[in-house]
């Protein structure tokens, strides 16, 4: 017994020491030009569209990586579906830096605008992280065009459009449990009836950043 509780307590002994010897684990990345950095800033293909995202959340895409850079109350009132959220001032903390590093997703950071989450995509592009994105218009752009999308009219009214509408009507289904079967159905009062018309809505996080 004691030949016993002499050998675990060696296994400890060397375990603990090769523990403090492996290196931790560095996140540091060289930093890329800002000539570099500049000519990515005006590539469009830094964005992923309000389409794009409700498309990956509702298919469960495991590649997507959602980061909401807006403060944690902010967060905690709203926030995209299985979004993380890393304030845009704790972007280079260890933990955050852990998340930036998993190359095998797509990070898209957003914001109620699109201000804080370029700043985030700056930040994380400068220090040469890679499959880093912003989502387009950010939160207000969210609202606008997946949970109260607007019906094409007139010159607008083609097909693509309507199909892009489709889409979105059962994206905001999906989104909000809304009965999209029911608001397809709605239709305008008659003209010579002249009921007012009240339309309600929904609470947009609002801001600009």
């Amino acid at each position: 017994m004691k030949k016993t509780y002499l050998f675990l307590i060696i296994i400890a002994f060397i375990g603990a020491v090769i523990a403090a010897l492996l290196p931790e684990k560095d996140y540091s990345k060289k930093e890329i030009s800002p000539e570099i950095l500049q000519a990515e800033l005006n590539l469009h293909s830094r964005f992923f569209s309000t389409d794009k995202v409700a498309d990956l959340l509702i298919n469960k895409d495991p590649s997507l990586l959602l980061i909401d850079v807006r403060n944690e109350s902010d967060y905690n009132k709203y926030h995209l579906p299985g979004a993380i959220n890393i304030p845009l001032s704790k972007l280079n903390d260890s933990s955050s830096l852990e998340f930036l590093s998993m190359d095998f997703k797509n990070k898209v950071f957003y914001s109620n605008g699109t201000t804080d989450a370029t700043a985030a995509w700056m930040i994380a592009r400068r220090n040469s992280f890679e499959k880093i994105f912003i989502l387009e218009g950010g939160l207000n752009k969210w609202y606008e065009t997946i949970i109260n999308p607007v019906r094409p009219e007139g010159a607008e009214a083609t097909i693509t459009a309507l199909d892009k509408y489709s889409f979105r009507l059962a994206a905001s289904q999906y989104f909000t449990n809304k009965n999209v079967s029911q608001a397809a159905e709605t239709k305008k009062p008659a003209a010579a009836e002249k009921k007012p018309v009240k339309v309600t809505k929904k609470n947009s996080p609002g801001g600009g950043c």
